[in-house]
């Protein structure tokens, strides 16, 4: 039997609600929809007063400076602390990283017409029930996953990227500028996996970039890769699972709101790449065990400019540390 949650969906548009609605009804959720910030906190606020069951999901428009989403969110917050929050915004997502991050809100979805039903769902899901996808979770099923380890960085990361480009360059509609593209975020995303994952027990790193280290059993990089009808799909992953939804955040706001120095002083220039080049990214953590950084590319989405204007943020942690409570 299918678990059924309850979600509240802050929308203004009526439009957008009625759409919004179905897709989470088709996929047995309950809903809950209300078109402003003060009916929906009156909404929590009288459930929470009866001690109804609660919202389980909570998805806010946010359009500023009218329709605050991340404040909504933040008050929702304590009276709700159980609650999953996404942000659902056309408002251009670098600009309200740091907002994500003060707030604690690994998922902001960028706004489409229609509604991307395919991602709202696996946002759901992945947050309500904890089914976090692996790369093969994200392409259609029975894609061919092609799979590489990375042992020794200073040599095997080459023979990885030839080999992704090469499965490129066989592709209707990867460009030489993709291939150097995923080339060049795969380099930072390896290197960001092998040299930054593996920690000392205080939590400094055990190896410094650049060094030419031989990776143990457990600190081994796994790269995936494939193709379905619509996306060429990637992964780099550790077994290690150090990073947290804060550092992934935080590099992120350093990367894109502070510039290319502090990139060069704190790191984290994969994660920037991945942003700015990849169609859509996906960073899944299970702390203390493993952490999935996912890049999907649309070969048919147009290439005539660099950067899409608007992309998700979606960034899945479950699990902890002794010292922490599993949060998503």
């Amino acid at each position: 039997m299918r678990d059924v949650f309850l979600v509240g969906i802050v929308e203004q548009n009526e439009e957008s609600q009625r759409l919004l609605r179905r897709i989470f009804l088709d996929r047995g959720y309950d809903v809950e929809m209300v078109n402003s910030l003060a009916a929906a906190m009156e909404r929590i606020q009288a459930v929470k007063a009866a001690s109804r069951r609660p919202f389980d999901l909570i998805v806010a428009d946010h359009s500023p400076p009218a329709f605050d989403g991340f404040g909504f969110l933040k008050a929702a917050h304590v009276l709700l602390p159980q609650a999953k929050l996404v942000l659902y915004t056309d408002y251009r997502i670098d600009e309200c990283i740091h907002l994500a991050l003060d707030q604690d809100v690994g998922n902001v979805i960028a706004k489409t017409s229609p509604p991307d039903a395919e991602e709202l769902i696996y946002t759901a899901d992945s947050l309500l029930r904890q089914q976090i996808r692996g790369l093969e979770g994200h392409l259609a099923p029975g894609t061919e996953i092609r799979i590489s380890q990375v042992r020794r960085p200073a040599i095997d990361k080459h023979q990885v990227i030839d080999d992704v480009r090469g499965f490129l360059e066989a592709l209707n509609g990867a460009t030489e500028y993709l291939r150097d593209v995923v080339g060049l975020v795969l380099d930072e995303m390896i290197e960001n996996a092998a040299y930054n994952a593996p920690q000392e027990k205080d939590g400094s790193k055990r190896y410094e970039r650049g060094m030419d280290i031989v990776l143990s059993d457990a600190e081994v990089v796994t790269v995936a890769f494939g193709c379905d009808r619509r996306y060429f799909g990637f992964s780099v992953s550790d077994a290690l699972g150090t990073l947290s939804r804060e550092d992934i955040l935080r590099n992120l706001d350093r990367a894109l709101n502070r510039g290319p120095a502090v990139i060069a002083e704190h790191g984290g220039g994969g994660f920037f790449l991945m942003r700015r080049f990849i169609d859509r990214f996906i960073v899944n953590i299970e702390r203390g065990k493993r952490t999935d950084c996912i890049g999907l590319i649309d070969l048919a989405a147009d290439r005539s400019q660099a950067e899409i204007a608007n992309k998700s943020i979606h960034v899945f942690q479950v699990g902890g540390f002794e010292s922490e409570v599993g949060v998503a």
